[in-house]
């Protein structure tokens, strides 16, 4: 068993499984076992002062100079972002989406507009620390609780912002569905075709012999199960290895932990540009 334990750490809404995680006997077996991990294998050949620098700072990040992460004027501007706060996010969203659309003169016919039905539930920040209560429950209560959280996600949730996609529009799962096998929650897509009834999204993390690699679904009911992806949040880009250039933004927000974890997805020091304060 081993991890990267300089980053952000489990948020649970079911308020469970990171503590009944921690207090297994079995970690508590590890944890005299346990040594320091020195490299970071997702930093690329040639980058050992970039893997050195995190690893350094991992519990220190504010010691970073953000200055010589700032996009210079002459930079094109990163496509792919990653935010503390959910208002960031769709904010990021919308300039990025009407950036891309002026920049290849995509045709009005061939961009949609999904607003959202209702309030939005997505609006909340997210907590820097999981919930540290456990509940006593027994295993037949946590699988029946399991069961019930599966088919309350499988419904999906409300759309979240107003959005205007085309094809190859980047779009990121919300939701699990049959335990994986169709949609898994945080998988990423791209808009293969799309038209006012029918969305059709191409898998990025499936094999294309693979059922599951095209996913098809009713345009308006795109963001019960997606999220536009030009933007996305640190907890969702955790686990991630990005090979394209990134932005981050709101870091005078993040924790330690959420700064390392941004900073610790792509592969090249050159890669990665940090957003100074803004104002929207």
């Amino acid at each position: 068993l081993c991890g990267d334990w300089g980053q952000v750490r489990p948020v649970e809404k079911t308020k469970k499984r990171y503590d009944k995680y921690n207090q297994h006997p079995r970690v508590h077996n590890l944890m005299g076992c346990m040594t320091e991990l020195t490299v970071n294998h997702r930093i690329g050949a040639g980058q050992e002062e970039y893997a050195k620098l995190l690893h350094d700072n991992k519990n220190k990040m504010e010691n970073i100079n953000i200055e010589e992460f700032e996009l210079c004027d002459d930079e094109p501007v990163p496509t792919k972002n990653i935010t503390y706060m959910n208002k960031t996010r769709k904010y990021v969203n919308q300039i990025i989406s009407e950036m891309v659309i002026e920049n290849k003169n995509i045709p009005e016919d061939q961009i949609f507009t999904i607003k959202p039905k209702g309030k939005s539930g997505d609006d909340e920040e997210f907590i820097e620390e999981p919930f540290m209560i456990v509940p006593e429950e027994s295993d037949d209560e946590e699988e029946e609780e399991e069961e019930g959280e599966t088919k309350e996600k499988e419904k999906g949730v409300g759309a979240t912002q107003t959005i205007r996609v085309f094809a190859n529009t980047p779009m990121i799962a919300r939701v699990t569905e049959k335990k994986g096998e169709t949609l898994f929650n945080n998988e990423d897509f791209i808009i293969d075709t799309i038209n006012n009834e029918t969305t059709i999204l191409r898998s990025l993390n499936r094999k294309e012999d693979d059922p599951a690699y095209r996913y098809e679904i009713e345009t308006e009911k795109l963001q019960s199960k997606f999220l536009v992806a030009w933007a996305i949040t640190t907890h969702k880009a955790q686990g991630q290895t990005i090979k394209e250039k990134i932005r981050i933004w709101d870091w005078s927000y993040m924790n330690t932990e959420l700064r390392y974890t941004a900073m610790s997805r792509v592969t090249r020091r050159q890669d990665v540009f940090i957003q100074p304060e803004y104002k929207k």
